[in-house]
Protein backbone atom coordinates (compact mmCIF):
# COMPACT_ATOMS: atom_id res chain seq x y z
CA UNK A 1 0.00 0.00 0.00
CA UNK A 2 1.50 3.50 -0.85
CA UNK A 3 0.37 6.85 0.91
CA UNK A 4 -0.22 9.37 -1.05
CA UNK A 5 1.08 12.66 0.36
CA UNK A 6 -1.19 15.90 0.25
CA UNK A 7 0.73 18.04 -1.52
CA UNK A 8 -0.89 22.10 -1.09
CA UNK A 9 -0.40 24.73 -3.30
CA UNK A 10 1.13 28.03 -2.26
CA UNK A 11 -1.14 30.70 -3.69
CA UNK A 12 1.30 33.20 -4.84
CA UNK A 13 0.50 36.52 -4.77
CA UNK A 14 -0.99 38.67 -7.36
CA UNK A 15 1.44 41.86 -8.17
CA UNK A 16 -0.68 44.86 -7.68
CA UNK A 17 -2.24 47.02 -10.43
CA UNK A 18 -1.19 50.97 -10.39
CA UNK A 19 -4.22 53.01 -8.80
CA UNK A 20 -6.80 54.04 -10.93
CA UNK A 21 -7.09 57.32 -11.96
CA UNK A 22 -9.90 58.26 -9.57
CA UNK A 23 -8.14 56.72 -6.81
CA UNK A 24 -5.09 58.98 -7.43
CA UNK A 25 -7.82 61.83 -7.39
CA UNK A 26 -9.40 60.60 -4.25
CA UNK A 27 -6.19 60.65 -2.56
CA UNK A 28 -5.06 64.18 -4.01
CA UNK A 29 -8.46 65.27 -2.59
CA UNK A 30 -7.89 63.63 0.59
CA UNK A 31 -4.38 65.12 1.49
CA UNK A 32 -5.88 69.08 -0.31
CA UNK A 33 -8.67 68.20 2.84
CA UNK A 34 -6.34 67.66 5.27
CA UNK A 35 -3.71 70.60 4.45
CA UNK A 36 -6.87 73.17 4.47
CA UNK A 37 -8.27 72.44 7.90
CA UNK A 38 -4.57 72.33 8.79
CA UNK A 39 -4.48 75.71 7.38
CA UNK A 40 -7.94 76.87 9.25
CA UNK A 41 -6.41 75.44 12.30
CA UNK A 42 -3.44 77.55 12.37
CA UNK A 43 -5.25 80.33 11.08
CA UNK A 44 -7.85 79.77 14.19
CA UNK A 45 -5.26 79.67 16.34
CA UNK A 46 -3.32 83.08 15.25
CA UNK A 47 -6.71 84.70 16.13
CA UNK A 48 -8.09 84.82 12.64
CA UNK A 49 -12.12 84.91 11.90
CA UNK A 50 -14.14 82.43 10.56
CA UNK A 51 -14.90 84.46 7.71
CA UNK A 52 -10.97 85.33 6.98
CA UNK A 53 -10.10 81.42 7.24
CA UNK A 54 -13.27 80.71 4.85
CA UNK A 55 -11.74 83.56 2.02
CA UNK A 56 -7.95 82.24 2.40
CA UNK A 57 -8.35 78.59 2.96
CA UNK A 58 -11.35 78.33 0.15
CA UNK A 59 -14.22 76.91 2.22
CA UNK A 60 -17.62 77.95 0.08
CA UNK A 61 -18.97 79.28 3.66
CA UNK A 62 -18.34 79.53 7.04
CA UNK A 63 -19.89 77.00 8.43
CA UNK A 64 -17.60 74.57 6.33
CA UNK A 65 -14.79 76.30 7.78
CA UNK A 66 -16.34 75.31 11.17
CA UNK A 67 -16.31 72.12 10.40
CA UNK A 68 -13.16 71.37 8.96
CA UNK A 69 -11.87 73.38 12.22
CA UNK A 70 -13.90 71.05 14.23
CA UNK A 71 -12.30 67.80 12.57
CA UNK A 72 -8.75 69.32 12.89
CA UNK A 73 -9.31 70.23 16.69
CA UNK A 74 -10.82 66.31 16.98
CA UNK A 75 -7.51 64.75 15.34
CA UNK A 76 -5.04 67.62 17.51
CA UNK A 77 -6.40 66.19 20.30
CA UNK A 78 -6.15 62.46 19.62
CA UNK A 79 -2.37 63.13 18.63
CA UNK A 80 -2.27 65.51 22.32
CA UNK A 81 -3.75 61.75 23.73
CA UNK A 82 -1.36 59.74 22.29
CA UNK A 83 1.80 61.91 23.50
CA UNK A 84 0.52 61.71 27.04
CA UNK A 85 0.20 58.20 27.14
CA UNK A 86 3.65 58.29 25.38
CA UNK A 87 5.35 60.96 28.22
CA UNK A 88 3.68 58.73 30.96
CA UNK A 89 4.64 55.30 30.32
CA UNK A 90 8.63 57.28 29.68
CA UNK A 91 7.64 58.78 32.81
CA UNK A 92 7.15 55.54 35.02
CA UNK A 93 9.68 53.35 33.51
CA UNK A 94 12.03 55.85 34.55
CA UNK A 95 10.57 55.87 37.95
CA UNK A 96 11.08 52.19 38.23
CA UNK A 97 15.02 52.29 37.28
CA UNK A 98 15.09 55.47 39.96
CA UNK A 99 13.64 52.97 42.55
CA UNK A 100 15.36 50.07 42.00
CA UNK A 101 18.40 51.93 42.55
CA UNK A 102 16.96 53.01 45.27
CA UNK A 103 15.16 50.30 47.13
CA UNK A 104 18.16 47.79 48.09
CA UNK A 105 19.60 51.10 50.59
CA UNK A 106 16.30 51.82 52.01
CA UNK A 107 15.28 48.24 52.90
CA UNK A 108 18.73 48.30 54.37
CA UNK A 109 17.47 51.06 56.77
CA UNK A 110 19.20 54.02 55.09
CA UNK A 111 16.46 56.70 55.70
CA UNK A 112 17.34 59.23 52.97
CA UNK A 113 17.15 56.39 50.61
CA UNK A 114 13.48 55.59 51.76
CA UNK A 115 12.38 58.71 51.53
CA UNK A 116 13.46 58.70 48.11
CA UNK A 117 11.62 55.25 47.53
CA UNK A 118 8.30 56.62 49.12
CA UNK A 119 8.79 59.57 46.93
CA UNK A 120 8.98 57.68 43.82
CA UNK A 121 6.27 54.59 44.99
CA UNK A 122 3.95 58.51 45.69
CA UNK A 123 5.09 59.42 42.46
CA UNK A 124 4.17 56.41 40.53
CA UNK A 125 0.52 55.90 42.48
CA UNK A 126 -0.33 60.20 40.98
CA UNK A 127 0.31 59.11 37.66
CA UNK A 128 -1.22 55.99 37.50
CA UNK A 129 -4.29 57.40 39.20
CA UNK A 130 -3.93 55.05 42.44
CA UNK A 131 -4.80 57.87 44.86
CA UNK A 132 -8.21 58.21 44.95
CA UNK A 133 -9.49 61.55 46.57
CA UNK A 134 -10.99 61.66 50.12
CA UNK A 135 -14.31 62.51 50.12
CA UNK A 136 -15.46 65.11 52.48
CA UNK A 137 -19.23 66.05 52.34
CA UNK A 138 -19.77 69.46 54.10
CA UNK A 139 -23.38 70.36 54.41
CA UNK A 140 -24.76 74.13 54.94
CA UNK A 141 -28.34 75.10 55.13
CA UNK A 142 -28.88 78.82 53.16
CA UNK A 143 -32.21 80.02 52.06
CA UNK A 144 -32.61 80.61 48.58
CA UNK A 145 -34.93 82.79 46.18
CA UNK A 146 -37.78 80.17 46.46
CA UNK A 147 -37.06 79.38 50.87
CA UNK A 148 -35.82 76.20 49.85
CA UNK A 149 -32.23 74.78 51.65
CA UNK A 150 -29.20 74.43 49.15
CA UNK A 151 -26.46 71.64 50.24
CA UNK A 152 -22.69 71.65 48.82
CA UNK A 153 -21.01 68.83 48.15
CA UNK A 154 -16.89 69.41 48.18
CA UNK A 155 -14.30 66.65 47.19
CA UNK A 156 -11.03 66.88 49.04
CA UNK A 157 -8.33 66.38 47.15
CA UNK A 158 -4.54 65.40 48.53
CA UNK A 159 -2.00 68.12 48.67
CA UNK A 160 -4.45 70.64 47.36
CA UNK A 161 -6.17 71.62 51.04
CA UNK A 162 -7.13 69.63 54.28
CA UNK A 163 -11.07 69.19 54.74
CA UNK A 164 -10.39 72.08 57.62
CA UNK A 165 -9.43 74.41 55.26
CA UNK A 166 -12.26 73.49 52.76
CA UNK A 167 -14.63 73.87 55.70
CA UNK A 168 -12.91 77.69 56.52
CA UNK A 169 -13.54 78.27 52.70
CA UNK A 170 -16.83 77.28 52.39
CA UNK A 171 -18.22 78.80 55.71
CA UNK A 172 -16.38 82.10 54.46
CA UNK A 173 -18.18 81.48 51.09
CA UNK A 174 -22.04 81.01 52.94
CA UNK A 175 -21.64 84.37 54.85
CA UNK A 176 -20.67 85.87 51.60
CA UNK A 177 -23.70 84.38 50.16
CA UNK A 178 -25.39 85.36 53.02
CA UNK A 179 -25.15 89.13 52.98
CA UNK A 180 -25.55 89.03 49.43
CA UNK A 181 -28.48 91.68 49.02
CA UNK A 182 -32.26 89.63 48.73
CA UNK A 183 -34.34 89.64 45.87
CA UNK A 184 -35.84 93.66 46.87
CA UNK A 185 -37.90 91.95 49.72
Amino acid sequence: MTAKRATKRRKTAKPKAPPSRLALARRARAADVDKRQCQAFELRLCGHTLREIKERCGFETETQALAALAKEAKRQEAVTALHIDEDRRLDLARAELLLTGVMAAAVKGHMDAQRRALDLLRYRADVLGLCAPVKAQIKAEVTGPGGGPLQLQVIVVPGVASIEQWRAAAGAHLARVAALPGDGE
